[in-house]
């Protein structure tokens, strides 16, 4: 849900932060969002929602060497009922826990 102090219409989120890469890899990560969302890894694109069609998530395939690499995710709503934005991530066909994300 939004915080208190957000716009109900017309508004944005950018949350950054840092993943760690428990091993050398290929991953896949996937966004999945109500309206526009685009997700920076190293300050590289790596995967972006921005319709028409919102209903599917958007995945890409990247490799990672071990340790802390930057993040960003920036998602954009047109009315609070289209606030939904979610990321995930794969390696080795295997779900990633959330525990990997740091601010």
């Amino acid at each position: 849900s939004l915080p208190p102090e957000a716009p109900l219409t017309q508004g944005a989120i950018l949350w950054s932060g840092y993943c760690y890469a428990n091993a050398d890899g290929d991953y896949v990560v996937e966004l999945n969002s109500k309206s526009q969302a685009w997700l920076w890894i190293d300050g590289t694109p790596v995967a972006s929602n921005v319709g028409p069609d919102f209903s599917s998530p958007k995945a890409a395939s990247l490799h990672l060497e071990t340790g802390y690499h930057t993040i960003k995710l920036k998602f954009y709503y047109s009315e609070s009922s289209h606030v939904l934005c979610t990321l995930s991530w794969q390696q080795g066909g295997l779900m990633v826990p959330a525990g990997p994300l740091y601010r």
